[in-house]
């Protein structure tokens, strides 16, 4: 997303820094993928895909709900 994030800023007319900053806010904790640290702790841990939900998805939401207004707020277009 990072390639893009600069070019839709142009199109729009506006400056990358908001773009890339809600690029960088990634909510990616309900997944074992998401995270290069996901991909370590299932094998030393014994957790299932499914023990990632619990705690990731109201994670995600938080960030989610911080990281939409909070770099418009910071960086008017």
């Amino acid at each position: 997303m990072c390639p893009t994030a600069p070019s839709t800023a142009a199109e729009l007319g506006s400056g990358p820094g908001v773009f890339l900053a809600a690029v960088r806010a990634s909510c990616a904790f309900p997944t074992p993928t998401g995270h290069h640290n996901n991909t370590l702790i299932p094998g030393q841990g014994g957790f299932r895909s499914g023990a990632y939900w619990r705690p990731g998805l109201p994670l995600g939401i938080r960030i989610l709900a911080v990281s939409i207004p909070v770099p418009a707020w910071g960086w008017p277009l």
